[in-house]
């Protein structure tokens, strides 16, 4: 319901500052001069209805509006959901590597546990009797041993041919 309103002119010059009449002032704006001033009083009664017709207004919700915010309302819990959701796969995907990470420490003291334990069991006396009885292992004559120069990484390549004096000495031997 619309307010009726009644429009009511007065006519007439107000006096600027100085006594200048181009410019009107209304507390701190300045308006252009204009010869009428046109001022809104409301009807007899306008004031009630008015108001009666605005919480009318307030009232009344209109469908596509309802519709809006359903549609947003059912969004924010669909995303609210999947972020659960990614949340809870992320929490149980960082469960199962901390417990493949313990596994494979365990396994990994375990496999060091095992090699020292090898390691330890050799008996090398034994493998030098085997060698030198059994398989006529000897240690090398003087003539056996071909010096060379250290190289400061930890391999040999060979480059040359050992001399045949060499081969000789080893087969005498």
């Amino acid at each position: 319901m619309k307010l009726a309103l009644k429009k009511i002119k007065k006519k007439g010059k107000i006096m600027g500052k100085g006594g200048a009449t181009n410019t009107r002032t209304y507390g701190n704006l300045a308006l252009d001069t204009l010869d009428e001033r046109v001022v809104y009083r409301s009807i007899k009664g306008g004031r009630k209805e008015k108001e009666k017709a605005e919480r009318i207004r307030a009232r009344q919700l209109n469908v596509a509006y309802i519709v809006f915010l359903s549609v947003v309302s059912a969004l924010m819990v669909l995303i609210f959901m999947g972020y659960i959701n990614a949340k809870t796969e992320y929490t149980l995907a960082m469960r199962h590597k901390n417990a493949l990470a313990a596994e494979y420490n365990a396994m990994k003291h375990e496999n060091n546990i095992s090699y020292h334990d090898k390691m330890a069991s050799v008996d090398y006396t034994k493998i030098k009797e085997i060698a030198m009885n059994e398989l006529g292992m000897r240690y090398p004559v003087k003539a056996q041993i071909v010096p060379y120069e250290p190289v400061k990484t930890d391999s040999v390549v060979q480059y040359r041919e050992i001399p045949e004096e060499v081969e000789k000495c080893r087969a005498t031997s």
